[in-house]
């Protein structure tokens, strides 16, 4: 009799005794047991797939069901997990990003002799709308010309822009941008250092695609390789950046009766284009900059104009949550390196999550964390320590804003729903599934908690690895749906 059935047969007595009702209720548990130890016989082991489950009571945090717990696996997203508790947990969930504007020159009436410096710490929620903001304040200042040059700082973090485990062919992905402690974002979503492509047929065949890039700038440069063409003889289209440049490549045809297409792109170097954003913006506001955008480093002493202060971190780690923004994730990971250890890089910010786990009481000697969104296919962490530490926290001050951080079943509205939206639309499930979701090659996660119709609170993680063509979300969905049935 394994774990998970004698567990829950000592609950069950307990609770009702010898009466007809538990040994129903006993019956229920074994047939659970039963439909889950089927499915993981059917859906993965016999597909060459594994898996790390486990399943703990909320209450007393006692393990209920226990299959390969202790065995590590890749958590893809479920990583954002760890990293998210260690930054409630070290910054606290009313943190704050302050992005300075700073000179050394001097005002001569409303004339700046100097350079105007802008010092980025880590703000992910830098959109255009900020930037002019930004700019506006600098104009309240009294500023109309800068003789100098306007300076991005971006030395709050250290200069590696990639994980370590980060492949060449995913930096120009959406998903993988390059990591600077001043950095923009071009939508709600908080996508750091991306660009959208929107590209629209010509009026005539033969002619190049009218190619334009969101936001409005000077900068990326654009090469369009395109050609317009009849709608049968449509190849589509293909934009690329090649590694260390952050020139874009735009190739391929669209069909004369095709409608727009828009494409999102992580751009090589999100903080020189920070600057030209803003520097569009100080001249929009009729303020005059002399000198170019170049990336340095702002003098100890110099005056500060201005803070821009981000949201704080609660409502910025709902967006990293619920849409699953790896941008962000490496971005806090480099936050709690430069907070806790003096210098924002990934090894001091991965060496404060270790720290943060051992004072939680989990086991982290057993893990193997390289990022902090899950990328990396080296992480390996067991289920069981993931369901450890999603009950431990829940003492915590700050746990409330995490749980609600994380996806919800069923819920249309993605600012709720996040990454669960479409999934387990139906029944217990919805609205009762509170988890956060992972998706890599060949591997598939959820782990979070969810309410039985009994109105108990169970908490989960699954992680399957080494997935081929079997759909992991479908086997994920099923065994929650079983627990919300209990």
């Amino acid at each position: 009799m394994n774990k998970f059935f004698t567990q829950l047969l000592f609950i069950f007595i307990f609770l009702f005794g010898s009466s007809f009702q538990s040994v129903s209720a006993i019956e229920n548990v074994w047939e659970l047991e039963k439909k889950i130890n089927e499915m993981i016989d059917k859906e993965i082991t016999s597909n060459g797939a594994i898996a790390s489950i486990s399943i703990r009571d909320s209450e007393d945090g006692k393990l209920l069901y226990n299959y390969f717990g202790d065995t590590r696996m890749r958590p893809a997203s479920n990583m954002k997990l760890l990293t998210v508790a260690s930054g409630l947990h070290q910054l606290g969930k009313g943190y704050t990003f302050q992005t300075l504007i700073q000179t050394d020159g001097r005002m001569k009436k409303n004339t700046l002799d100097g350079h105007l410096y802008v010092k980025g710490n880590g703000d992910p929620t830098i959109t255009i709308e900020v930037l002019e903001e930004m700019a506006r304040k600098v104009k309240m200042s009294g500023i109309e010309v800068v003789k100098g040059d306007l300076i991005v700082d971006d030395t709050s973090y250290d200069s590696v822009r990639y994980p370590v485990d980060l492949p060449w062919s995913d930096e120009e992905m959406k998903y993988a941008p390059s990591i600077s402690a001043l950095t923009f974002t071009p939508n709600s979503d908080l996508d750091i250092g991306t660009i959208f492509i929107d590209i629209s047929p010509n009026k005539k065949v033969g002619k190049k695609a009218i190619v334009k890039s969101e936001p409005r700038a000077s900068y990326p440069p654009i090469i369009n390789e395109t050609i317009t063409v009849d709608t049968s003889k449509n190849k589509g289209i293909t934009v690329q950046r090649n590694h260390g440049s952050d020139t874009i490549i735009v190739k391929g045809e669209i069909g004369l009766a095709n409608e727009n297409e828009q494409i999102q792109i992580a751009i090589w170097d999100p903080t020189y284009m920070t600057g030209l954003l803003l520097k569009e913006q100080l001249e929009l506001q009729g303020i005059s900059v002399k000198g170019e955008v170049k990336k340095g480093k702002t003098p100890t002493h110099s005056l500060v104009i201005l803070r821009q202060t981000s949201p704080p971190l609660s409502s910025i780690v709902t967006s990293l949550m619920k849409h699953s923004n790896n941008g962000i994730s490496e971005m806090l990971i480099k936050e709690l390196g430069k907070v806790k250890r003096g210098e924002g890089n990934w090894e001091n910010g991965i060496d404060v999550v270790h720290e943060t786990l051992e004072s939680f009481g989990i086991n982290s000697n057993t893990m193997i964390l390289r990022d902090g969104s899950g990328l990396s296919h080296v992480n390996g962490i067991p289920a069981n320590e993931i369901t450890n530490l999603l009950y431990v926290i829940q003492k915590e001050e700050w746990f409330d804003v995490f749980f609600h951080t994380l996806p919800v079943a069923g819920l249309e509205d993605e600012t709720i729903g996040g990454t669960l939206s479409d999934r387990m639309k139906h029944g217990q499930t919805k609205g009762n599934v509170f988890a956060k979701t992972g998706t890599l090659s060949t591997v598939s996660s959820l782990s979070g908690y969810v309410t039985t119709r009994n109105e108990e609170k169970l908490i989960f993680s699954i992680l399957i690895n080494q997935l081929k063509e079997t759909d992991g979300k479908e086997i994920e969905d099923h065994i929650i749906s079983l627990l919300s049935d209990l």
